[in-house]
């Protein structure tokens, strides 16, 4: 395992997937759930209602529909130029958006708790104060609903970790590609395997059951070090 560039590439990938997807799930939860608790926005329980529609798909049928749309010959695809069987990082930023419309709504429902249980009347003080919306949201909201955010935040990041649907059933964790590795070498794989695939993809095509149980094993390694953080942060949050 330790001299296979794949497997560098792949644990690469997975903590890269990792930072990108949980960042664009929490931003765009967040400001989806802080615009319409706004009481200015016309029809805002109806919004709130049909945002939450991808939530309550079935995985399969969202992956199909994305699949048919970011093909190079699909309709997102041909738009925004993008070609996830031949470009890697164009099915990277596809795997991203992807996880992101899987996601945000769960933020998004978390966040509009937590906005719930801010008081009116310390709303109502930083207006007197004088406070524009950003500095509202970063001096007043924010402080007051991190707790939930953060939690928020740290289950949508186990759901990263283990990202393994997303980019199996969009284009087989591909493209195929050259792997390098400096000091290791090069070899022919799939260039956007997480690590959850790296170890299918183990099993399935090269039929090598031990080097998988030792990818999967450095995965557990990785979630157990991701659970000892989630509950000291369990802990301050209580």
């Amino acid at each position: 395992m330790l001299r296979d560039p794949r497997f560098y590439n792949s644990l690469y990938k997975t903590m890269l997937f990792v930072v990108t997807s949980v960042a664009l799930k929490m931003s765009v939860g967040v400001l989806l759930a802080v615009f319409y608790s706004s009481e200015l926005i016309i029809g805002r329980k109806a919004m709130r209602a049909l945002l939450i529609v991808p939530w309550a798909m079935p995985f399969l049928l969202s992956a199909l529909t994305w699949r048919l749309l970011f093909q190079p010959n699909g309709q997102l695809g041909q738009l925004f130029g993008l070609n996830m069987n031949v470009n890697q990082w164009d099915a990277f930023l596809i795997y991203n958006l992807f996880e992101t419309w899987l996601a945000y709504p769960f933020v998004m429902t978390v966040t509009q708790g937590a906005l719930r249980g801010i008081p009116k009347d310390v709303i109502e003080a930083s207006y007197v104060d004088g406070a524009d919306a950003f500095t509202r949201f970063r001096k007043v909201i924010f402080p007051l609903i991190a707790k939930p955010v953060s939690l928020a935040a740290v289950l949508t990041t186990g759901a990263s970790l283990q990202a393994f649907l997303v980019p199996l059933t969009l284009n087989g964790a591909g493209p195929i590609g050259n792997i390098c590795v400096s000091f290791i070498g090069c070899r022919s794989g799939y260039m956007n395997e997480m690590l959850m695939v790296f170890g299918y993809h183990r099993v399935v095509i090269d039929r090598e059951y031990g080097y998988a149980a030792s990818i999967y094993l450095v995965v557990l390694l990785i979630i157990l070090v991701y659970v000892a953080i989630y509950f000291k942060l369990l802990k301050k949050t209580r």
